[in-house]
């Protein structure tokens, strides 16, 4: 995640606004830019979701595995360590 974060500052310091003739910024641009930042956050929160969701699958493998093991009576230290 750092990986992406830091993309996205490096986003954000290159970012610029079109200039309208008569002064300030073009709006329809500032608002382009954000909608292209928010979809860039999106993405990443996505992947941490998802990154998230295999570490809790993971280990409910894993206490689903032990309580089997404890279960069974296989509780010494060399069974609990599979």
């Amino acid at each position: 995640m750092t990986e992406d974060l830091e993309k996205i500052a490096e986003y954000m310091k290159k970012i610029h606004f079109r200039k309208k003739i008569f002064g300030g910024i073009d709006e329809d641009d500032v608002w382009r830019q954000l909608e292209a930042l928010q979809e860039e956050y999106e993405r990443i929160l996505l992947n941490e979701k998802a990154g998230a969701a295999a570490v809790l699958k993971e280990r409910d493998a894993e206490i689903s595995h032990l309580k089997k093991l404890l279960a069974s009576g296989k509780d010494t230290r060399s069974d609990l360590q599979e």
